[in-house]
Parts: structure tokens; C-alpha cells; sequence
């Protein structure tokens, strides 16, 4: 359990990656180790706008087909 906890995305890349392979999560981790907010803030946003589609696909498929209702 505590390998599962401890292996984040962040710890995963900088395992896996190669020497001097720059990623967006190693990039913002640079930028905001040096508390350069600024520069780390389009990092995030891109990242996050990359998990925006995996998950409304993965809300809808989960959700399923709702009925709908009648307004009587």
C-alpha cells in the first residue's frame, strides 16, 4: 500500500524517464521548486486541460444512460 501511495505521476517520471528528458510534471516540479509560480502555472494548465477529456469520457461511461423523466 505504501508503493502505491509513494508512486505518483511525478515519481514515475522521474524513474522511467530518460537523462535529460524534460516532461510537463518535471518541468512544473523545476519551476516550482525555485518558487517561480509564474513560470510553472502554463505546465499545470496544460496538463490539466490534457486530463479534462479522459475524464468526462470516463464520467459518462461510468455514469451510463440515464432514463428520462416525464413531467406529468
Amino acid at each position: 500500500m505504501v508503493a502505491l501511495t509513494a508512486g505518483t505521476e511525478l515519481t514515475a517520471t522521474l524513474l522511467l524517464r530518460r537523462t535529460g528528458t524534460q516532461t510537463l510534471a518535471t518541468q512544473f516540479w523545476v519551476c516550482t521548486s525555485g518558487l517561480a509560480y509564474g513560470a510553472a502555472a502554463p505546465y499545470a494548465a496544460l496538463m490539466v486541460a490534457m486530463s479534462v477529456p479522459p475524464v468526462l469520457l470516463l464520467t459518462r461511461r461510468s455514469l451510463g444512460p440515464h432514463p428520462r423523466t416525464e413531467n406529468r
